[in-house]
């Protein structure tokens, strides 16, 4: 799953700030469509839960917002032991997407790895 930069910003923002509104959103993050973000959000997977309505004086109610289950991915750490390469995974939040980041994270640990082996 990858989301646009607003998708990313909504989605944080929307998991930080339990029963936040469109119109939290809008004014916090300078979004004009946070509905839209939050559609694309959900067609891509992401679990956004609406969970009740918050009524302004004079003013429609909005939806609350919270996101179900955070977004996880599987990283793989590969460490040398004894002159053997280990190869460990492990269940990390994805923070809206940030595949790029573990990916060179593993490179940098995988050249260090090898590196100290030779």
């Amino acid at each position: 799953m990858k989301l646009t930069p607003q998708e990313q910003k909504v989605y944080a923002y929307i998991r930080d700030h339990r029963g936040c509104t469109t119109r939290d959103i809008q004014r916090d993050l300078l979004i004009e469509c946070p509905s839209a973000r939050i559609t694309g959000l959900r067609r891509k997977g992401v679990d956004v839960q609406e969970i009740g309505k918050l009524k302004y004086p004079g003013a429609r109610p909005f939806t609350k917002y919270a996101i179900g289950a955070p977004q996880t991915k599987r990283v793989q750490h590969i460490e040398i032991v004894g002159g053997m390469a280990v190869r460990t995974f492990r269940t990390v939040l994805d923070l809206a997407g940030s595949v790029g980041l573990a990916t060179g994270l593993l490179l940098v640990s995988l050249s260090a790895c090898l590196a100290n082996a030779g």
